[in-house]
């Protein structure tokens, strides 16, 4: 899902389940809410990495910082409205569809309703700033995944345009040549007649799990960076708890 589409679907499922009275309804559109935030989560970090120097990248750990200050404004929303007696139906009635009364009334359980507008309407806030204030170009390597290399390398000249740096010298001719240099070796394993076996393709798998590994070094080459991930961290563990 393109990365413009994820803040307006859990603004939508977050308006939407305000109205409701059906308990499968409601869990239905909290499910779609999660899918807006958990696709909207990774892709702003694999945005920030790729439009940052490289200097810089360390900044990407930052957005993780967003979450628990979300996560006490979301609190106090609910405070102050699902927490108020005012807006909350006595514990004791039973769902107005029973038939029995006195029952829990819409306009008597208001509460929860109000923390999911205004958690929509902040959502809704947000969008426009991203989409219209904080404008971002879309992923290079999203485009070039596509074979929208034109408008990868366009992306790439505009943000060295962004940071007064030099022009990438990269083109669609260096792009195609990889792709074709990329393709060679499977090429003449086909045309040799050669394929590997399970467990050749099993160790290969593997190899270059325990490769990826590796990266993990990136975030303790500093102590600023070991720093930012001791916080991500503390950060985590004492809002995991509110979380569920």
């Amino acid at each position: 899902m393109p990365r413009s589409y994820h803040l307006p679907l859990q603004r939508l499922t977050f308006s939407k389940a305000a109205p409701k009275d059906n308990y499968g309804a409601i869990c239905a559109i909290y499910f779609l809410a999660s899918l807006g935030l958990g696709g909207n989560i990774p892709i702003d970090a694999t945005i920030a990495l790729e439009f940052l120097p490289q200097n810089r990248r360390f900044l990407v750990s930052l957005l993780s910082l967003w979450q628990p200050i979300g996560v006490v404004f979301a609190t106090g929303v609910a405070y102050g409205t699902a927490a108020q007696p005012k807006w909350r139906c006595n514990i004791d009635y039973p769902a107005c569809s029973t038939g029995k009364t006195p029952c829990c009334t819409e306009d008597s359980n208001m509460g929860w309703r109000y923390t999911l507008i205004i958690l929509g309407s902040a959502t809704l806030f947000v969008f426009f700033l991203r989409f219209f204030v904080f404008t971002f170009r879309e992923s290079p390597k999203f485009l070039v995944s596509r074979g929208r290399e034109a408008e990868a390398i366009e992306v790439l000249h505009k943000i060295a345009k962004f940071n007064r740096a030099p022009p990438p010298v990269l083109t669609v001719a260096h792009l195609a040549a990889v792709d074709e240099a990329s393709s060679l070796p499977t090429g003449e394993l086909e045309a040799s007649g050669q394929h590997l076996s399970t467990m050749d393709t099993l160790k290969r798998v593997l190899k270059n799990t325990a490769h990826s590994f590796k990266h993990l070094k990136a975030l303790f080459t500093n102590k600023l960076q070991v720093f930012i991930f001791v916080l991500l961290a503390i950060a985590y563990m004492v809002s995991a708890p509110f979380i569920l």
